[in-house]
């Protein structure tokens, strides 16, 4: 079925349905509000859509592909662009390519999916903010993968969002953000149910959010790793439960900049923090629920710069926090907000603490048997 609408530029509409076996299907359009439909049923189906660059806003894309070897490869070279992609299967593959005001939607169900470039991943998944008359400064991603062994990889430029969702095991996100050095306000989200799964977040800017969570079940084996670079940044890991779980905080080159550690409960995990700026705050809580707490668990926290605070509590066993912090009035405790300081109730836990510089305060509170606490402070 097609329809065919004329403007003074040019085809204003566009669609194209294929229900066979091994079918494929190419869609190019060019001109204002143009809106492509494209529904395949089967094998090995392939579907391309450009919708290139001309004057004025609105192309629209809906790509459904349902069966085995599927790919979707999407180009919108124009403002207010929209791009929905629904496939469900084994191996399907998603190329996408945005400029200007941009939404995508993505689901993946099955095995083995790929959605765009980042690193090595097969075709590629970037947001622009377009050039000149087009530019516009915001991009959106909402993105779900059930299933195991699937890839995601998005690139986006400042003012940009990103929401993805994955259930199952073994699967690899990637997220690149980036922007001027100043107002960039981006934000990653994403979010685990399963083992092996790792992901990556690199912001580049002033007021990016990170967060990665994992759960509600028992995970194990997630690994986790936020990079910010900038100003009045915020990054947050948040556990459920589970077991074995690695991530990794860095946040350089700015100031105002906030870490979250949570952990509902869950042992052997560790967490890890490199901080170099002025003002930043971390609070980590390690926590117990249902009769279980957290054990074996490994914090270690590095700051350079003045006026830091680190404050959190754990309950459980067995764990170690090192924490070191470099300059003038640093603090353990009491502020932000505030737990206080080292708060721990469990056994034969094992805190480090070691701050150089001038006016810190350390304030470390122990309930329980065979726990070590080293303080080092340097005027």
């Amino acid at each position: 079925m097609k329809k065919l609408f004329i403007s003074l530029v040019a085809v204003l509409f566009a669609a194209t349905f294929s229900f066979a076996q091994s079918n494929s299907s190419t869609v190019t359009t060019s001109g204002t509000s143009n809106s492509a439909t494209i529904g395949q049923s089967g094998n090995s189906n392939l579907s391309t859509v450009d919708q290139i660059q001309s004057f004025g806003p609105g192309h629209t894309v809906n790509v459904d592909q349902s069966g085995t070897d599927n790919s979707s490869d999407i180009l919108q070279t124009q403002t207010a662009a929209n791009a929905n992609i629904s496939q469900t299967g084994e191996s399907n593959t998603s190329g996408l390519k945005q400029s200007g005001y941009n939404d995508a939607y993505v689901t993946q169900n099955g095995n083995g999916n790929v959605l765009g470039k980042y690193s090595n991943f097969s075709g590629q998944a970037f947001q622009n903010n377009g050039s000149g008359y087009f530019t516009s400064d915001y991009n959106y991603l909402n993105l779900e993968q059930v299933g195991d062994n699937n890839k995601a990889g998005v690139w986006q430029e400042h003012h940009a969002t990103a929401n993805i969702e994955v259930t199952g095991n073994m699967n690899n996100t990637k997220v690149y953000q980036e922007g001027p050095a100043f107002g960039d306000i981006n934000t990653a989200a994403i979010s685990f149910k399963g083992d092996q799964n790792s992901a990556d977040i690199y912001q580049l800017g002033d007021g990016n959010s990170a967060s990665v969570n994992v759960g509600p079940y028992t995970d194990n084996l997630n690994t986790a790793n936020i990079s910010q670079t900038g100003n009045h940044n915020t990054a947050s890991f948040g556990l459920q439960m589970g077991n074995d779980n690695t991530t990794t905080i860095q946040q350089s080159g700015g100031d105002n900049n906030y870490t979250e550690f949570f952990t509902n409960y869950g042992d052997n995990n560790t967490l890890s923090e490199t901080v170099v700026g002025n003002s930043n705050r971390t609070r980590l809580h390690l926590s117990a629920a249902w009769g279980s707490k957290s054990s074996d668990n490994g914090v270690t926290i590095n700051k350079s710069g003045n006026t830091n605070y680190v404050t959190g509590s754990i309950v459980g066993n067995d764990n170690t926090v090192d924490i070191s912090q470099q300059g003038s009035n640093n603090r353990v405790g009491t502020s932000w907000y505030t737990m206080d300081g080292v708060n721990v109730n469990g056994n034969t836990n094992t805190i480090g603490i070691n701050q150089t510089g001038s006016l810190n305060n350390s304030l470390n509170t122990i309930t329980g048997n065979g726990n070590i606490v080293n303080v080092n402070q340097s005027n």
